[in-house]
């Protein structure tokens, strides 16, 4: 479907907005498929929102839409596999940890199984940033260190480069954690290149706010106020981001 992973097309903003403003239909034609019994084509229709309930913070709309075709049982594999990553990530963002990393689990298994290595690259990005948020760091790290080489496989390279972006932000909360600023900051400036590479303004962001609170931590209040300043910048100019960054 055209609008899959519309938050990390070219034209993300702007599709993600026709999205919202189509809510309602969207919401309609899941309830039709339900009431007709068409369950593959709800399945598919779930796989491809995913990503677009977790960006714009429809988490619980998503978790249940995304649980009722899950359990049905039909459709095709690869819309399975997509939604199993889908509600990882869902779950993931409502503390369901657990489960988040169950369904993520699962659905690693089953892209991996159809060659599906932008969907494997996702599940591994998800299981390691998951194990980096419970304070499991060496196994987050080689979570990621393995997705870095998934995200190799992708085919889309400004895809890869923005999916690369993320492995190195959840890189460098082992090291910040740790107080190895240098080597936190080396992997969110990494990130920022890769990000920048692509044009995908939100990575921009999450990177910047990022590297603004890396360099807060030891003090640097002047270098974390510009960084902030243009994470907020770039934000302002791209309305359909939903990123914030922390505050001094």
């Amino acid at each position: 479907m055209t609008f899959e992973l519309a938050e990390l097309r070219p034209d993300g903003d702007h599709v993600r907005m026709m999205l919202e403003a189509d809510h309602a239909n969207l919401r309609a034609a899941l309830a039709w498929f339900v009431a007709q019994g068409q369950s593959p084509s709800m399945l598919r229709l779930t796989a491809a929102l995913g990503h677009f309930w977790a960006g714009l913070g429809y988490y619980q709309e998503g978790r249940e839409w995304l649980e009722r075709a899950l359990a049905g049982g039909d459709g095709a594999a690869a819309d399975r596999a997509k939604a199993l990553v889908g509600h990882g990530i869902v779950l993931f963002y409502q503390g369901a940890y657990q489960m988040a990393e169950a369904r993520l689990a699962e659905g690693l298994v089953a892209c991996r199984a159809l060659g599906d290595a932008l969907y494997a690259s996702l599940a591994l990005i998800g299981l390691g940033a998951l194990a980096m948020q419970q304070g499991a760091h060496e196994q987050g790290t080689v979570l990621l260190e393995e997705a870095r080489l998934a995200v190799k496989e992708v085919a889309d390279p400004r895809l890869a480069a923005i999916l690369a972006g993320r492995v190195e932000i959840n890189l460098a909360v082992a090291p910040r954690v740790n107080g190895e600023y240098a080597r936190a900051t080396a992997h969110l400036e990494e990130a920022l290149r890769l990000e920048r590479a692509a044009g995908y303004a939100e990575g921009m962001i999450l990177a910047l706010g990022d590297l603004g609170n890396v360099a807060r931590d030891p003090g640097d209040t002047d270098r974390a106020l510009t960084l902030y300043r243009e994470a907020l910048d770039l934000g302002r100019s791209h309305p359909g981001t939903r990123v914030v960054t922390e505050g001094i």
